[in-house]
Parts: structure tokens; sequence; C-alpha cells
């Protein structure tokens, strides 16, 4: 059995009140559950470094990034990726798209590799949204396909929210397939059109949905076949999710994640998975949903 990467840093975390929508303190609770449980002998912590600067305007705009850096955004600008700036953001935003960036590199090189963070999939290129300040899926397949690294990358996301943000960045690459499987109840500044767009109704159940995600699957590989695939698991399809529409069981999620990560490994394709939404009061609840990728990579790899 393979060793697979695991991505992580204690800077994750963020200080927020109990009351807001984001369990601040996930991150580093999934870590713990992934490191000292069952599958802890099946994960290789790797640490990482933040971006620069210069890194993040190749995905977002100069003066975007240098308001956001220096505190000089507006108050309806921060209403908007509804966080409060603070110190600790900032060093979080500039750290976690380079580790979905070393986690897409680790994949390459092992076939799998799995981020505790990730899915800032609202982040524009000129502004964040929903809790969304950089966005390091568009940054990752931005700067694999510019560093050479990979020809073609996928970005797959499950997410229950259309990854506007991710399109509105990747827009007229033709290098990067965006495909987002999502509820189609409206949710941010402006709906998108990328690459693959699948709207699920409201209720949307597992069967249905799983089916869904199957030929979603094929579709994309008629179209176009990726050196790696960036894959968003978001849990809040989930059905007792505080922000979805979706009726999805665990189960469910648990099906989608080895469906996915069974699709592309049948065909030799590296996959980096990265955690994307999920909101629930109970934080112990939420992680348990959250650990089914780390699951699934440990079951199929």
């Amino acid at each position: 059995m393979a060793v697979i990467p695991l991505i992580h840093s204690p800077i994750y975390d963020l200080n927020l009140p109990d009351t807001h929508k984001v369990s601040g303190r996930k991150f580093s609770a999934l870590y713990s559950e992934i490191t000292t449980g069952a599958m802890s002998t099946r994960f290789e912590p790797h640490s990482h470094w933040p971006a620069t600067v210069k890194d993040l305007t190749l995905s977002h705009d100069p003066d975007y990034v240098a308001r956001f850096q220096n505190n000089l955004m507006t108050r309806a600008e921060m209403n908007r990726i509804n966080l409060p700036w603070s110190v600790q953001l900032l060093e979080r935003s500039f750290l976690m798209p380079n580790g979905t960036l070393h986690c897409a590199k680790l994949a390459i090189e092992n076939k799998i590799a799995c981020h505790t963070a990730g899915g800032a999939h609202h982040a524009h290129h000129q502004f964040g949204y929903g809790f969304c300040v950089f966005n390091d899926l568009a940054f990752t397949a931005k700067q694999l396909t510019q560093q050479r690294i990979a020809d073609r990358v996928l970005i797959l996301d499950c997410d229950v929210h259309q990854g506007d943000g991710t399109i509105d960045i990747c827009q007229g690459h033709a290098d990067i397939f965006t495909c987002s499987l999502h509820g189609q109840r409206y949710v941010g500044p402006k709906r998108q059109s990328g690459s693959l767009d699948i709207e699920l109704p409201d209720g949307t159940e597992d069967k249905t949905y799983l089916d869904m995600l199957y030929k979603t699957l094929r579709t994309i590989m008629r179209d176009f076949v990726p050196n790696i695939v960036l894959y968003d698991a978001g849990v809040d399809v989930y059905f007792a999710d505080a922000l979805g529409k979706l009726n999805i069981s665990l189960d469910g999620i648990r099906y989608r994640d080895k469906l996915v990560l069974d699709f592309f490994r049948n065909k030799q394709i590296p996959v980096a998975t990265v955690i994307g939404g999920g909101y629930s009061k109970d934080p112990a609840e939420l992680v348990q949903r959250h650990l089914s990728v780390f699951q699934a990579a440990a079951d199929i790899y």
C-alpha cells in the first residue's frame, strides 16, 4: 500500500465566533483524526510555504492582492468575503493556495495527494467572496500549466455551490477544464459558464446524484483527457448541511469520493484532493463528513 502525501498547516485554523457559518478550527481537528486514527499509517504529512505576491497575481488582480495584504479593503469588500480581516487570515490566505499547488505536485509524483484545506472556489480575479480570499484551485491550475508541469488540468468541483470564481479566473484557458456539479439554487455574485456545468434541483438524492456524476466523468473524458485532476470534495451536498439544499446521505458522499478516485486511478490520472465547503453547528459531525475523501484515498490507493 502506498503512503499518501498529506498537506496541512496549523495556520489554517481561524479564531471565529461559534455563531459564524465557518467552523474555524475544523482543519486541525480533521488533521488530528487522520494522523491519530486508523488511517494514520497511510498518510505522510508534508509542510509547505506561503505563495508570494507575484505568484498570486497570476490568478488575481495585483491591486486586489495588495489591498488585501495591506488591510486596505473596504468594509463592503470584507463583508462580501464574510471573514474579518486579521493577520491570522492574511497568513492563512497566502499559505493555503500554495498548499493546493504542493498537493498537486505531490499527486503527480504519487498518483494521489490530499490537502486538509482548499476549495476556495468563490474567490474571483478581482475580489473575494463567500469565505474565499484567494482561489487555490485556479491558482494551482494556472501555476501547473505556466510552469509546464501539466499540459491539461481538470478542476472537478463537487461542492454544492458553483465554482464561479474558478470559472472567472480560468475562462479562456483551453488547457484548464472547469467542471462544476452543484445545486441550481443561485449562490454568488453572478452565475458563470464553465467548461461543463451540471445543475441539480433542490432535494436531489443519492442515486440521481451519483448517476449524474458518473455520466459527467465519462463526458469529460470524451472531451478533455487531463494530466491531473484537482478534486473539490465539498461535503455541503449533505442533506443536513447548514448551507446546502441537496439531499445526499453520508453514505452517498462516501460513494461519491470512491467513485471519483477509483475512476481516475483506473485511468492512471493523478488526483489532488481539497476539502471544499461543509457547514454545521456540530464540529465533530462536520469533521466526520470531511474524512470521507481521505478514507476513500486510503481504501483505493
